[in-house]
């Protein structure tokens, strides 16, 4: 099995099993075997807004659209991330 096959499982056994408090050690770990993985950029983006650290929180965001724009859609959508949508760097991101 591939390491991105594993990192992608992790993520998705994460997301299901309890609602993210905190930046994930699998999040983090998926950084540093495939740094390229946008899915755990927006992950660690939906923690840091969980834990209202916002400026994180739209540090990661950026960094997920800017390897895939079709997160700029799914950002809009996702309610994990209803705290940052009053910010004008949430604005921005989005546009």
């Amino acid at each position: 099995m591939s390491r991105f096959i594993v990192i992608i499982t992790l993520l998705f056994i994460a997301s299901i099993t309890s609602a993210v408090e905190q930046p994930t050690e699998q999040d983090i770990n998926a950084l540093k075997i495939a740094p390229e993985n946008c899915h755990a950029f927006y992950q660690l983006g939906c923690a840091y807004t969980a834990m209202s650290q916002f400026d994180e929180a739209i540090k990661y965001l950026s960094k997920a659209i800017n390897q895939k724009d079709s997160y700029r859609e799914e950002i809009q959508n996702d309610d994990a991330l209803i705290p940052l949508k009053g910010l004008a760097s949430f604005q921005k991101l989005i546009a």
